[in-house]
């Protein structure tokens, strides 16, 4: 699984959601109970376990007196650690987790949940023993086996109602299937050669065998319950891999190369170099906009200012390209952040950008946008008057400004035929009417 003790490994999360197939992942379950956190949780359990059944005290039930506090506070660990395997692979982490100060919780409400149904379960069969004797191993059987399904649902959905719902129970063991049945048959098979063989192999032995094949058949439970997730209706965190996915990963290694590169660059402040990497590096039509915002971000994080400015525009230019003004605004505003002598790539950008940000009545992006420009092309310069205009009319009213922009408007050439300009001197009081 993954190496060492680690709490997420995205590699192994994302082979595990890879393989549906039982037989081809089969070899990694085996060895899930034997790596990162749970090899020393069994040992631990196991080990301790063992030691308080050394007493040679009189027994309750075959438990040595003095060792009922500590099986009762190991069992409760191992039960609580049990369903966080279960829980943990069934939304799609493929590595143990780690044992939690709340899995150590003898009341955490998980673990009581967990007591419940065990206990219902012992309750009915003494019950039966008393009123129905034939009756009570037929209704222990039929109670262990629900009892994995009983706690998957429990893990999962953390519902004490959902777990003790029979049509709940019965939807798990049906999409389950002959691996349902695999998981029971493992947990008997394993407790009775516990028993059997306590006495052969010692019994902390015995015990570690127990627990690895509980926590075995969890992680199975859960791997089914993964690859069956819409059937259950489960929530999962590791979404199966897809296309798009495949392209983010692939993604993720192209800039990790990029920027392992270029490091050196920026770390001697060698904008131009690094700049003439970054635009050595292919851009793919299919991923185009989204190597861009991660290829920023990463340079953002660097906080190397000139390239994230240099960045920023060339982004902006490729949203424009897909027509998502909206998202090249919000660049723009990050860029305007760090610097207002910020450029854009080409001159006419200014316009589309100019009337989103009317529309989204962003201020500061808008008036740095319609900011005069003696340089700038006479009919781009007039759109973006028109606009300003509306915007003191309509957007933040303010006649002063309103009547400044127009002046401009009206000195233009063929301002004298235009019936919208000249009635809007009229209202603002520019130019006597005309006749």
């Amino acid at each position: 699984m993954g190496a060492g003790f680690q709490v997420r490994d995205p590699v192994a999360d994302q082979r595990m959601a890879a393989t549906p197939q039982l037989w081809r992942y089969l070899p990694r379950l085996l060895a899930y109970p034997l790596s990162g956190f749970c090899a020393p949780m069994i040992a631990t359990c196991a080990l301790l376990l063992g030691v308080a059944l050394l007493s040679s005290a009189p027994g309750v039930l075959g438990v040595p007196a003095t060792a009922l506090p500590m099986v009762a506070i190991i069992g409760t660990w191992v039960l609580r650690y049990a369903l966080s395997v279960l829980e943990q692979t069934a939304l799609g982490h493929a590595t143990p987790p780690p044992m939690s100060g709340e899995m150590a919780q003898i009341a955490d409400r998980l673990t009581v949940y967990a007591l419940v149904g065990p206990g219902l379960l012992c309750s009915l069969v003494l019950a039966l023993e008393r009123l129905a004797p034939a009756a009570a191993t037929p209704a222990l059987l039929l109670g262990l086996f629900l009892l994995p399904a009983h706690f998957l649902v429990l893990a999962t959905q953390r519902s004490l109602e959902d777990a003790l719902n029979p049509l709940r129970l019965l939807q798990v063991i049906v999409h389950g299937g002959l691996a349902y049945l695999l998981v029971c048959a493992l947990i008997a098979i394993a407790a009775l050669l516990a028993l059997r063989t306590a006495s052969l192999l010692s019994t902390g032995l015995a015990l570690a065998l127990l627990f690895y094949t509980l926590f075995f058949a969890c992680h199975l439970l859960g791997y089914l319950a993964y690859h069956r997730h819409e059937a259950l209706q489960l929530k999962v965190r590791v979404a199966p891999p897809s296309a798009e996915r495949t392209r983010a990963a692939e993604r993720e290694t192209r800039l990790a190369g990029l920027m392992a590169a270029i490091d050196p660059l920026l770390g001697r402040r060698d904008w131009q170099a690094a700049w003439a990497r970054i635009e050595a590096e292919p851009e793919r039509d299919e991923d185009r906009r989204a190597w861009h915002l991660e290829l920023l971000e990463a340079l953002r994080e660097r906080q190397s200012w000139p390239l994230v400015l240099t960045q920023s525009a060339r982004l902006v230019s490729r949203l424009l390209e897909e027509k998502r003004a909206g998202q090249a605004l919000e660049v723009l505003g990050s860029a305007l952040d760090i610097s207002p002598d910020f450029e854009l790539e080409q001159a006419d950008q200014r316009l589309p950008l100019a009337e989103q940000a009317w529309l989204t009545r962003q201020a500061r992006e808008f008036h740095w946008l319609v900011e005069a420009d003696p340089a700038r092309p006479a009919a781009l310069a007039e759109a973006l008057e028109r606009l300003a205009l509306r915007w003191w009319l309509d957007v933040v009213p303010d006649e002063a400004q309103a009547a400044r922009v127009l002046q401009g408007l009206l000195a233009r050439p063929g301002a004298a035929a235009d019936r919208s300009l000249q009635g809007l001197a009229r209202v603002l009081k520019l130019a006597p009417p005309s006749a």
